[in-house]
């Protein structure tokens, strides 16, 4: 890993000068990796675009039942996500299970039936969260909803089974899931959930990730102890921080929670590409501009099985550096490298093809509201809502509110400057 130089960097924003650098923890983590894991297959069986093929591999590879488990698990545990959280939460980091296969299968099986119902809890809050922040109210939702005591619920209410059942049923309604029965039976029956969760789990095992997680152990190994590395290397705020272990810029909308962290814990994570996944514990996503004590933040560290940097921000595969050294190594002056860096969040928007889909639906059809997308390009509302925050927060789109519908267009004058700087920084450079 190469470090992030200091007379490379670009002067930070006066309130991350004076906030304290955060604590570090960096871990090693097989839960975090199947669990990952997880979530790709699952975008790939539904044909959402995933940071490298190997998840459409894997899709192919695995039999029917096994399938059919991630499909009754995917809504009360966001695609896993949930799962990932609630398993680093009660997981020890010197656990047997954090490294041995095993071992963490053992650990699942012994859950009993209320740390079951707790993972469900934990997946309506989390599900019922992001529907209330993230998406625009859907009628069948709302009525589930004031059957519960309308959008205020916690744990201690969903520890009655009825009230349990009717949240479970407004979040499957959130994901426009038509056929509740067997998500439904899996979720309220702790024993069909656990059994769901080692059929996936062995399957997706046996198709190869065991052998690649065997594999793989040497260069996770020397990712942690780079990671601790950068840390030690001196005081840096937590996107500095982020992009010195990871080698990629935090997206634009996280900066809040960023600005707030107290702590970040880095996870090393097979298959994620040039992906960062930044999320708050407990949720499995992080509410963009809320404050938040501790981030975890997954990853793929450089030789990995994704490519890192791909696009127009790779330098090559194994290129670990941030924009700014690059920049800079090639002569550019602390405005250019400026002027890249505020790039950066536009090219990561740019670079997954369900986004550049939306955009090009907005140039079709102009001004839409999310329903509409989601409609137009048969997608999952929370899908939509999740890329068209990133393409608002990289500046690409644009929004206004009419009563509770929020609608999106693009922002043609970024795009145009986008286009220009691209043009300006790699066209064909004048002939002398």
């Amino acid at each position: 890993m190469i470090p992030y130089k200091d007379e490379c960097r670009v002067r930070l924003p006066e309130w991350m000068e004076a906030t304290p650098p955060p604590e570090v923890d960096v871990i090693l983590s097989l839960p975090a990796n199947l669990t990952t894991a997880m979530v790709l297959v699952d975008y790939a069986a539904h044909g959402l675009a995933t940071p490298t093929p190997w998840p459409q591999v894997v899709v192919r590879s695995l039999a029917r039942p096994a399938l059919g488990s991630l499909e009754r698990l995917r809504a009360v545990l966001a695609h896993g996500t949930v799962l990932r959280e609630f398993i680093l939460d009660r997981l020890p980091a010197d656990h047997a299970a954090q490294r041995d296969w095993h071992a963490l299968r053992a650990w699942l099986q012994a859950m009993d039936a209320a740390t079951l119902t707790d993972l469900v809890i934990a997946g309506i809050l989390a599900g019922l969260e992001y529907y209330r922040t993230e998406m625009d109210p859907m009628p069948a939702v709302e009525a589930l909803l004031e059957h519960i005591g309308g959008r205020s619920l916690n744990g201690t209410q969903l520890r009655h089974r009825k009230a349990r059942r009717l949240a479970l049923e407004a979040l499957l309604a959130s994901w426009s899931v038509r056929d509740v029965d067997e998500p439904l039976g899996t979720a309220m029956d702790p024993e069909r959930l656990r059994s769901d969760l080692l059929m996936f789990f062995d399957a997706l095992w046996e198709a190869g990730f065991g052998a690649e997680w065997h594999a793989a152990l040497p260069q996770m190994e020397s990712a942690v102890a780079a990671a601790r590395a950068a840390h030690a290397a001196g005081r840096r705020a937590a996107p500095e921080l982020i992009l010195a272990v990871t080698g990629l810029q935090p997206p634009a909308d996280l900066d809040g929670a960023l600005r707030s962290a107290r702590r970040l814990e880095f996870a090393p994570c097979l298959h994620l590409g040039n992906y960062l996944s930044i999320t708050r514990p407990g949720y499995g996503w992080t509410p963009p501009g809320e404050a938040a004590a501790v981030l975890r933040v997954f990853y793929e560290p450089s030789g990995g099985t994704g490519a890192r940097w791909e696009g127009i921000a790779n330098g090559s595969a194994a290129d670990t550096r941030g924009p700014g050294e690059r920049a800079a190594g090639a002569g550019a002056t602390g405005a250019q490298v400026l002027d890249l860096g505020n790039l950066v969040p536009a090219l990561e928007a740019l670079g997954d093809a369900t986004r550049v889909a939306m955009l090009q639906l907005l140039r079709r059809g102009g001004e839409m509201f999310a329903g509409e997308i989601a409609n137009a390009l048969r997608l999952h509302p929370s899908t939509v809502s999740r890329h068209v925050a990133q393409l608002e927060a990289a500046g690409l789109v644009r929004s206004r509110r009419e009563g509770q519908v929020k609608y999106y267009r693009l922002d043609h004058d970024r795009l145009r400057t986008v286009a220009r700087v691209l043009e300006r920084e790699l066209g064909e450079p004048p002939r002398s």
